[in-house]
């Protein structure tokens, strides 16, 4: 039982770390990439979602035309 126990620390161990890792790289990414500096809403840097509900939704340019 205490061998499973440690199989399953280590893994959760192992998905932590990897699930830091990569939220730190997105972090970085979106901090230095050149568009970060263009002005817009803040969530745009980490996710296209409501433009493409937009899209979905057949209103895009105006809201794309609301942001300016």
């Amino acid at each position: 039982m205490n061998d499973l126990l440690n199989v399953v620390l280590a893994r959760i161990y192992i998905v932590g770390v990897i699930t830091v890792a990569g939220l730190a790289f997105l972090i970085f990414y979106a901090l230095r990439d050149p568009l970060s500096k263009v002005p817009g809403p803040w969530y745009t840097k980490w996710t296209s979602v409501v433009i493409k509900d937009h899209w979905l939704k057949g209103n895009r340019a105006s809201y794309q035309h609301s942001l300016h």
